[in-house]
């Protein structure tokens, strides 16, 4: 029966979340090279955004930043698609708003329907913004602004976007 000392303790966490943080990039990749094989069904956007922001509410809420969600009433707003993805797609980009706002701010979401009856969601945030180098390389996998980044969730989000006819 050995006792683990305080530093021993210190150590066993640090690669504990090291461990899980590898877990979390080898998944990425996984996600990444291997083409899924869901079938596509009805997802109703408005209500998959709101359970989006009400998984986020708490992350956003500890961060002092309210989630404004505009979406039009009685509109129809399914699509076919894959909610798993999508759900990921939207929690990566609120997940990434709230890390850019770290003292308080607002997040807005607007959903909207074009002319053309396109489905359109637009997300806002009150961070400090990209230059224009960014910009131009932020859907780039592997570009990272962050310290602990794998730079591949904007990446995916482009791809599960571009896979349900979105641009």
């Amino acid at each position: 029966n050995q006792m683990v000392t305080d530093d021993g303790r210190k150590y066993i966490q640090v690669i504990e979340s090291e461990l899980d943080r590898m877990d979390e990039i080898l998944n990425e990749f996984l996600v990444l090279s291997k083409p899924t094989n869901r079938t596509k069904q009805f997802v109703c956007i408005t209500s998959l955004l709101k359970q989006v922001i009400e998984f986020m509410q708490p992350q956003a809420i500890m961060n002092n930043i309210s989630i404004h969600f505009l979406h039009p009433e009685n509109k129809e707003n399914c699509i076919l698609g894959d909610s798993y993805e999508l759900k990921k797609v939207f929690i990566n980009i609120l997940k990434n708003a709230i890390e850019e706002m770290p003292n308080e701010g607002v997040i807005s979401i607007t959903q909207s329907v074009t002319s053309d009856s396109k489905i359109r969601i637009s997300i806002h945030d009150e961070g400090k913004g990209m230059s224009k180098e960014q910009i131009h390389q932020v859907f780039l996998p592997f570009y990272t602004t962050k310290q602990n980044g794998t730079g591949l969730g904007l990446s995916h989000a482009v791809q599960t976007i571009e896979s349900h006819g979105g641009f």
